[in-house]
Parts: structure tokens; C-alpha cells; sequence
């Protein structure tokens, strides 16, 4: 009996053969660049005698003008010598004339190596160099310098000392000339580009920007200027504008992006074919020289008197069945747009200006109501009722807090201005009062203070209470009326007998 044959079997390889031949292709031109640390660790060799190992490599002894080039420098510290290492040690990159330098990224710590009984950790600095002219590239020596203490104390004594690393010679070829197109003008890497215009239509006579995108791997500041293809009759000579640059240089290979602009001018209505020449450019790792090309745009430009559309493209129904709808601008009255941002910020100052006015008109309206309500008569009346009878002894303490309140309520006085014997003259002179009335009833409460505060008899005697009297009196008769006296927002003392 045979056996059976797998249905799925034939139909899977078939589909899985592809991949299989495919995928050792990829893996193999994916890596341009070795990882970090093999380029150096060929030529480290490390020495038991020596905590410390230095030394320097390149990727290649041979590359073309313009290619890559990736120095590396690399730091071997033993095990015992870095736990009494205080401090990281200090390289001096050699000085490099004739090339462009990037660095790549920061130093890279990777796994402990044993070799020659030696077990150390390597620190590997890395440069991305690109020769600018050929010839014999002559690399000087790097320098390290560190300092170990002697033993694991922290009083221990430091040693220090400094490493060099051999000089390294690369031989730069020029550009082969045997292939070279005549539209070749210096570009070397593997590169791309791609053209850009602007997507909604233009007016004539309106400057328009067009931009050209150079990316890919190499050194994005040597690339020049692609050539812009454009219909003469259909626009004025582009302009050239600005250049951008970047650079990336977080990855082993140094990759960037360089974008070239021009101002065009149309001069006719219509639509203009804009291209760009193919970009011819040398690729160093198959030494052959290659072409980047990009899709042509068109640039659509409408007449000076109309009015320019969103969109050029026919507009399409939606899956739901709903039909074309044509959008309406609304009209704008001419009047908000003379007033426009301004007016609203004033009309919301206006407001707030407002409510302002309306709380200070409300706050002086009851401080006013409050200053109506007290009675004008009452302290004064209640100080002549017990000056007036004389029959019956009356402390000075009453007579003091009465005369207080008068002056509070007839002259519009504040407690501070009754504090102050100064001021207290100041504002009866201010309020009408007579010198000599004021000087009086100065005299009088002195006299009163004396015998509230100090050791003298507790009532009031008879020829103080008919000077009083008297005093309290003309200054009711010569003081202003109290509706022009100043408000006193000081509350006024009340007695009760």
C-alpha cells in the first residue's frame, strides 16, 4: 500500500522557497558595517603587565573619495585595575586634516574578553571619517591618559600615565573615470530622492516653492544640487532658496537628508510639468556610478482674477449613498470684520470696567447709609445731660469716653487721629473750629487723662465741668456741618448711662 502524500506539502514549499533563497541574499548586504569593537579588537593585543591596552583600527586601508571610513579606538582595562580606577580615563582622538568627522554615538562598554591570561572590559570609541581628497590619509596617534592607585585603599597613591596608539596610513582613490556620466557632479553614497510642489493651485504672478529631498547613506553636506526641470514658457527661471541638512549619526553607518529649494514664478495659467534630472551619484561598495530618479508633478495654476480651489481631484460619493454636496462659503457682515479680534477685547474691558464702577458706587452707598444711621446728637446730648447735673459725683472715665464719641460723631474724627494730640489739632482746624476753642478742649483732655490714668481725685470738678461745657458747646457752634465733614469708616463708641 502506498503511502499518503501530504495535501499542504507541495502547495507550503512552494510558498516557503522564495523566502529561503531570498533571506541569506538580505543577511549578507544588510551588514555594512562591522559591529562595534571588531575592527579594533584585531589589533589589540593585551599584555598582563600592563592594566591598561590602547589601540586603534580602521575599517578599510583602501576606500574611494567621499566613502565611509570607521575609526575605531579602543580601551582595555583589566578587571582588578577598574574596581581601583576613581576616575574614567581621558582620550585625546587624533587631529585629522583633510576628512569629515562624526562621531558615533558615545562609548560603547561591551562584554569582558580573556586574552593572553588577561581578563579586561573594552570600551570602544568609534569616528565615521570621509576623505575629501585622494591620495595617502595619514591618521596621528591617539592618546589615553589614566591614573590608578596603587593598592584597593582610599589613601593609596595614584600612578599615571599615558598610552599611544600606532599612526595609520589609508590610501584614498580617486573616482574611476572610465564610466562616469557627464551629469555626474560629485554626489557619493547610496542615495534617493524625491521632488515635491505644492498641492493646491497657485494664482499667476504668485511665487511658489519647490523642493528636492537627497537621502540616504553617506555624507548628506558634500551632495550638491540636483537640476530642476521646468516648462521656461510656462514660468520664470527658478530661483534658488535655501538648503537644510541633517545628519544621523546614532547607527553605525552614517545616513542623512539634504533638501534643496527654488522659487518659481508662474507666468501662465494652466498646468506645468515639473521634474527633476535623474541624480547621478557614485556608490562606493559596488564602484559603479548609478542614477536616482523621481516621478514628475504638476503645478497647476489658475488665472490671476479667480479665485484658486482646495482640491483639483473630482469629487467622489461616500459609501453610504449620500449625494454631492457643493460647500458654501458663508458670508461674513462687513462690520465684525472691521471690528474683528479688537472689538471683542474692548466690548470684554468695557464690561469689566463696568462692574468696577457699579461695585465702588454700591460700596459707597452703604459706607454712606452706615455714616446716616449713627445720630449726630446723641454723644453730645448725653455729655451735657451729665455735665449739667452737678448734684451727682461722675467719674472721669464716662466724661472721657463721652467726649470721644462726640468728637467722633460732630467733627467725623478717627481713633488714630484721637491718639494723636498733632493730628487731633490738625483735623478741628480742618473741620472749622477756632484756635482757641481747640486749644481749650486740648487743655481739657489732658486734664482728663490725668485723672483717669494717673493719682489725682476720680470726679470731675465742678469749674472743669462748666469749662467743658462751654468748650463743647462752641465747638458745636463752630465746627462745619457734619454732612461735609470726611467720613469716618471708624465706628463710633456708644455709652449707655
Amino acid at each position: 500500500m502506498a503511502p499518503k502524500r501530504s495535501v499542504l506539502g507541495r502547495p507550503l514549499l512552494a510558498l516557503l522557497l522564495p523566502w529561503l533563497l531570498v533571506l541569506p541574499l538580505s543577511t549578507q548586504t544588510a551588514v555594512s558595517q562591522p559591529a562595534p569593537g571588531t575592527i579594533v579588537r584585531r589589533a589589540m593585543q593585551l599584555n598582563r603587565a600592563r592594566p591598561i591596552s590602547f589601540a586603534a583600527a580602521v575599517s578599510s586601508t583602501s576606500v574611494f573619495v567621499g566613502e565611509q571610513i570607521t575609526y575605531e579606538m579602543g580601551i582595555y582595562i583589566a578587571e582588578d585595575a577598574l574596581q581601583r580606577m576613581r576616575r574614567n580615563p581621558e582620550v585625546v582622538p587624533a587631529p585629522l586634516q583633510g576628512v569629515i568627522a562624526y562621531d558615533l554615538g558615545t562609548a560603547s562598554t561591551l562584554p569582558a574578553i580573556e586574552q593572553n591570561g588577561v581578563r579586561a572590559v573594552p570600551h570602544v570609541l568609534a569616528r565615521a571619517l570621509f576623505p575629501l581628497t585622494p591620495g595617502m590619509l595619514a591618521i596621528p596617534a591617539s592618546t589615553v591618559t589614566y591614573a590608578i592607585p596603587r593598592t584597593t585603599s582610599y589613601f593609596s597613591r595614584e600612578e599615571s600615565a599615558t598610552l599611544e596608539t600606532r599612526p595609520l596610513r589609508v590610501t584614498v582613490k580617486p573616482l574611476p573615470q572610465s564610466g562616469q556620466p557627464a551629469t555626474f557632479t560629485g554626489a557619493i553614497g547610496d542615495l534617493a530622492i524625491r521632488l515635491s510642489v505644492p498641492a493646491s493651485p497657485v494664482r499667476i504672478g504668485e511665487p511658489v516653492t519647490v523642493s528636492v529631498r537627497v537621502f540616504g547613506r553617506g555624507n548628506a553636506k558634500l551632495w550638491p544640487r540636483p537640476t530642476l526641470l521646468v516648462d521656461s514658457t510656462m514660468t520664470s527661471a527658478p530661483v534658488r532658496s535655501t538648503e537644510r541638512v541633517t545628519v544621523d549619526s546614532s547607527t553605525r553607518v552614517i545616513s542623512g537628508t539634504h533638501t534643496f529649494e527654488w522659487i518659481l514664478t508662474p507666468v501662465r495659467a494652466g498646468n506645468i510639468q515639473v521634474g527633476v534630472q535623474p541624480y547621478v551619484y557614485f556608490a562606493p561598495a559596488p564602484a559603479r556610478y548609478l542614477a536616482a530618479t523621481s516621478d514628475a508633478a504638476q503645478l497647476v495654476v489658475a488665472d490671476a482674477g479667480s479665485v484658486a480651489t482646495p482640491t483639483t481631484g473630482a469629487v467622489t460619493s461616500v459609501a453610504t449613498g449620500l449625494a454631492d454636496y457643493t460647500s458654501v462659503d458663508v458670508a461674513v457682515p462687513r462690520w465684525w470684520r472691521r471690528v474683528g479680534l479688537g472689538g471683542v477685547v474692548a466690548l470684554a474691558v468695557a464690561v469689566v470696567a463696568l462692574c468696577v464702577a457699579v461695585f465702588v458706587t454700591v460700596r459707597r452707598r452703604h459706607i454712606r447709609e452706615d455714616s446716616a444711621e449713627l445720630p449726630k446728637t446723641d454723644a453730645g446730648a448725653q455729655l451735657q445731660a451729665l455735665l449739667a447735673a452737678s448734684q451727682r459725683p461722675l467719674d472721669e472715665p464716662t466724661v472721657r469716653t463721652l467726649l470721644d464719641a462726640f468728637l467722633q460723631q460732630r467733627v467725623g474724627l478717627t481713633v488714630g487721629e484721637l491718639a494723636d494730640a498733632t493730628n487731633l489739632e490738625g483735623a478741628l482746624r480742618r473741620a472749622g473750629v477756632s484756635r482757641d476753642t481747640a486749644h481749650r478742649l486740648l487743655d481739657i483732655r489732658r486734664e482728663l487723662d490725668r485723672a483717669v490714668w494717673g493719682a489725682g481725685p476720680r470726679h470731675t470738678s465742678h469749674t472743669l465741668r462748666g469749662a467743658l461745657s462751654q468748650a463743647v458747646s462752641r465747638l458745636d457752634a463752630e465746627a462745619l456741618p457734619r454732612a461735609d465733614a470726611p467720613l469716618s469708616r471708624t465706628p463710633v463708641t456708644r455709652v449707655i448711662s
